[in-house]
């Protein structure tokens, strides 16, 4: 066999910031992506989808996360993808004026999420809060590499990255993750991600350990 000089299959996919209309579209396109993962569905709450509307729009709300959405070329008003890139451990202006850390790990009441699904509470189990074994596991995982690694170190972390089924294996998702490489070239910074079974074949095999 020849390995030639044969150019993508497909073109790069527009990119622009996302908006908080676009909501119910990004939720279509998580809720199918991730439909497949078995351990997304073992997971799964009965209210999944009102803590990930809950999710997106804290998301929309943090001056630090960068919300960007692919769409179709050939019609524009539909999301093929979404990437959610949010800066950690830089300083953002509180409503006061005044700076505040951004720390890596602190979510609000749409808990965090760890490879396209979400883990309800960032310590200690609160009163009346139920998580199954997978969540806890996973959650205190989450938790010891985060003191490992991301704590305390200005970076980049890929909060989510999906792409709609019909528009998967046609680069949109390297497109995406290209975009939080330049950002954090531009910054000089690190990233990190957490990736479920489902997608950690994907970023092995763009380079990420």
């Amino acid at each position: 066999m020849v390995r030639t000089n044969k150019g993508p299959r497909y073109p790069p996919p527009p990119l622009f910031p996302a908006v908080k209309a676009d909501i119910p579209a990004i939720l279509a396109i998580w809720l199918a992506a991730r439909a497949p993962d078995l351990l997304v569905q073992t997971v799964s709450r009965p209210d999944e989808q009102a803590r990930l509307t809950l999710f997106l729009n804290e998301r929309f709300s943090n001056p630090l996360a960068s919300i960007i959405k692919a769409v179709d070329w050939k019609d524009p008003n539909r999301i093929t993808a979404v990437g959610i890139w949010e800066k950690k451990n830089y300083s953002s202006p509180s409503p006061s004026g005044c700076l505040e850390a951004s720390v890596s790990g602190t979510e609000n009441g749409g808990g965090k999420c760890c490879g396209g699904f979400l883990i309800s509470g960032n310590g200690n189990t609160k009163e009346g809060e139920k998580r199954t074994p997978i969540e806890d596991f996973i959650r205190d995982r989450q938790l010891a590499f985060n003191d490992t690694w991301p704590n305390g170190v200005k970076h980049i972390e890929l909060v989510l990255l999906m792409t709609d089924p019909a528009f998967q294996r046609r680069g949109i998702g390297t497109a995406l993750l290209k975009w939080g490489y330049a950002l954090a070239d531009a910054e000089q910074v690190p990233c990190f991600l957490c990736a479920s079974p489902f997608g950690w074949p994907l970023y092995r095999a763009l380079g990420w350990h």
